[in-house]
């Protein structure tokens, strides 16, 4: 899976779990990868949004976060 920005459970367990006083948004987006999530669990999802490159697996599936300064080679 491949997409911009990310579910919410991963958005929280990646980024904003622990962060007093962090003042961000999450949207419509992040719910519907979030519902897309709950309905299906594939192996890998990848996505940019964040700017910070780090990686979780939740549930079995890996979720790679790319750095807007770093790149994946992906074998599909």
């Amino acid at each position: 899976m491949f997409s911009h920005d990310c579910p919410t459970s991963v958005a929280y367990h990646m980024f904003l779990k622990g962060k007093v006083g962090l003042d961000q948004h999450l949207n419509i987006t992040n719910e519907t990868l979030q519902a897309m999530f709950e309905a299906h669990q594939p192996k890998r999802w990848i996505f940019g949004h964040w700017h910070i490159t780090k990686s979780i697996v939740i549930e079995g599936c890996e979720f790679i976060c790319i750095g807007k300064k770093d790149s994946r080679i992906i074998e599909l």
